[in-house]
Parts: structure tokens; sequence; C-alpha cells
């Protein structure tokens, strides 16, 4: 088994796959109705007022010929929201 692991600073382009794993944890909890945000917002509060940081989570396990994709992020002191491709 090999893991490559990537962790980065979330940039301009990243909010559509950011927004995307917030409506898929609201979904999974049964609150889809709870999301409020858009990705042009987040995009506003993540990189022109900087309310906040966010970190991009990513590794490619390689395991028996097969390549599996996780991902996730992170902003401080939140829970870590992820997601397997």
């Amino acid at each position: 088994m090999t893991e490559v692991t990537n962790i980065r600073k979330a940039k301009r382009g990243d909010e559509n796959a950011l927004m995307g794993l917030v409506h898929e944890l609201a979904d999974f909890e049964k609150a889809p109705d709870e999301v409020i945000n858009t990705s042009e917002q987040l995009a506003v509060d993540l990189f022109d007022e900087k309310l906040c940081d966010c970190f991009i989570l990513y590794f490619l396990l390689y395991m028996e010929g097969k390549v599996s994709l996780f991902g996730g992020f992170v902003y401080p002191n939140s829970v870590p929201q992820t997601r397997h491709w």
C-alpha cells in the first residue's frame, strides 16, 4: 500500500467543490434545506473578506492495483469534512 498526501490552502476556484462537500454533508445529516450559503458568497468570505482560512486535504491510496482518492477540507476550529471519490 502506498499513500500520497497533500495539504494546501484553499484558493479561488475551490469554492464549488467546497460547497459540494457542504451539500453532501447536509444531505447525510438529512438537513439539505439548512444550507444557506452559495459558492459565490463562500468565495467572497474566504478570498475577499478573508473571514477564515480553509485548507484542502487530499490523498491517493494505491492498494492492490486500485487507486482511491480521498479529499476534504478543514476550517480552523471546525470538524473536518471528508469525501471519497
